[in-house]
């Protein structure tokens, strides 16, 4: 067989005859991929135009080349453009998330247990410099301290919105019982007096509006 050293096929480039032989005793070649991966191949796989030809790279290579165009870049986030899960992330197939991927190809592999999550608090951001590893309460603290966790309405089995919760507390406050005020919304009793006393929905507050009631109740306490 005619010499192949530093002849290129895809990805490899042969360096020398690596001294083994296939059953046909065909000649196995010592070569390197162009990430630098240093292997013995067959000179079947070689010419074989079909396949990548390569020690795997290629196939990420192309993979990371479609990953980046589901994205636009910006001064600040860069923009996941293609699918998005019912969270508002991005997601690639059907389960794995989109900056979680980008942070792998970038940083390395995701220690288990961590979560990756965003600084800038852009579901969709794949900005490798807005994204940092975490736990699962780290994550949950990160979304308390910057007030970003899902309230009120915005919980999607919720069966109130922050209006009927300022209704219900201008009832009280003009004397109506809980009873009277959980049939008018057809809700449990126990769930307007939680209201009320402001152990649920504490980001609805009363308001100007409201403070007139108050007036207009003589204090009347709710």
């Amino acid at each position: 067989m005619r010499k192949l050293e530093g002849k290129k096929f895809g990805f490899w480039t042969v360096i020398k005859d690596c001294g083994l032989r296939t059953k046909n005793k065909e000649i196995i070649w010592e070569c390197r991929c162009e990430c630098g991966i240093i292997r013995n191949v067959k000179f079947k796989i070689l010419k074989n135009i079909d396949k990548p030809r390569s020690c795997g790279c290629s196939r990420q290579i192309r993979s990371k080349e479609q990953f980046e165009a589901n994205y636009e870049k910006t001064d600040g986030c860069w923009i996941w453009k293609g699918v998005v899960n019912k969270g508002g992330y991005g997601r690639i197939g059907s389960v794995e998330l989109a900056h979680r991927k980008q942070y792998t190809y970038i940083y390395g592999k995701i220690p288990k247990g961590l979560q990756v999550c965003h600084t800038c608090d852009n579901r969709l951001c794949v900005n490798p410099a807005h994204l940092f590893l975490g736990t699962i309460a780290d994550n949950m603290k990160d979304k308390n301290t910057k007030k970003r966790q899902a309230k009120g309405s915005k919980i999607g089995n919720s069966i109130l919105t922050e209006e009927k919760v300022l209704e219900i507390r201008k009832m009280r406050l003009c004397g109506k019982e809980y009873q009277e005020i959980a049939n008018h919304f057809s809700i449990g009793w126990y769930l307007v007096r939680s209201i009320c006393k402001n152990r649920q929905w504490k980001h609805v507050e009363l308001g100007e509006e409201c403070k007139s009631y108050i007036s207009k109740a003589g204090g009347y306490k709710i």
